[in-house]
């Protein structure tokens, strides 16, 4: 009998070394989470969104984790406590815009909140993320015939905009001076914003991409949600960028997600589904 009770402790013993083993993160107590994803501007669920989420801190194994939402655009999971950086939560879906941002500050405060042994015990925490239907929204200027010089596009979201639900396409009238205000719906503020066509108002297109010595739409640089461009030839483009100076790099432009990353601007969600990213 003694030898049976000294056999069961090495084996208990065994799973509590081997535990350990694999690192403190075993004991690190989790919090269940609820995620809802609809659709921005119908507020429907949306079903099979992949829910990515991952957590900063020193235990790699449990920072990212990924689930998908069922038909009514709900996904579980459950989160170790978060270290100074917060949480990330990126969604991708069919026929979406990927939409990447932050957990909330309470809801953060919460998984934080719990100790080894300690569980949470407050409201189920839930938030409820927001994404736009594709495809990225294009705003086209239309210029005077003849145009040559910069032009500033001064992007705004209007969030009392009578745009109707999924309008993708957009188009403004250039002034001569070349400024124009560029005005849509909450989906402009959504990563690096519209993509910026143009034409001549005679229909003819401008093209973004062309020879040294054609006339294209070129950007010059981008001042938090103004965009600059020059209607010119490359010798037009290099003396414009050598007057203004400054500005975010045509390289980082580049690299930034067409519509994504960033998540959209804001804060907000929390306990009991409150909404994000508006």
């Amino acid at each position: 009998m003694r030898t049976r009770s000294r056999a069961s402790c090495l084996a208990h013993l065994s799973l509590v070394l081997a535990a350990c083993a694999t690192g403190c993160q075993t004991f690190q107590p989790s919090t269940p989470l609820t995620v809802r994803v609809r659709d921005a501007e119908t507020q429907a669920p949306v079903p099979a969104a992949i829910v990515r989420v991952w957590r900063f801190g020193s235990h790699s194994e449990e920072r990212d984790q990924t689930i998908t939402a069922g038909a009514d655009g709900i996904a579980h999971t459950r989160l170790a406590p978060p270290d100074e950086g917060g949480v990330m939560v990126e969604v991708t879906a069919p026929n979406h815009l990927p939409t990447q941002t932050t957990l909330p500050h309470d809801v953060v405060d919460a998984l934080a909140s719990t100790k080894r042994f300690h569980p949470y015990t407050g409201p189920p925490l839930e938030v409820t993320i927001d994404v736009f239907a594709g495809p990225r929204p294009t705003a086209e200027l239309v210029l005077p015939v003849g145009f040559r010089g910069t032009i500033k596009a001064e992007i705004r979201v209007r969030a009392d905009g009578s745009w109707p639900a999924g309008q993708r396409a957009f188009s403004y009238t250039v002034p001569e001076n070349g400024v124009v205000r560029v005005e849509g719906p909450a989906v402009f503020g959504l990563g690096s914003g519209p993509d910026i066509v143009a034409k001549f108002a005679d229909g003819t297109p401008l093209p973004k991409e062309a020879k040294n010595e054609e006339i294209a739409l070129r950007w010059v640089r981008r001042e938090g949600t103004d965009v600059s461009f020059v209607v010119g030839t490359s010798a037009d483009l290099d003396a414009i960028r050598r007057t203004l100076g400054g500005g975010e790099s045509e390289r980082s432009q580049r690299a930034s997600p067409s519509g994504q990353g960033g998540g959209r601007r804001g804060g907000g969600g929390g306990r009991g589904g409150g909404r994000m990213g508006r």
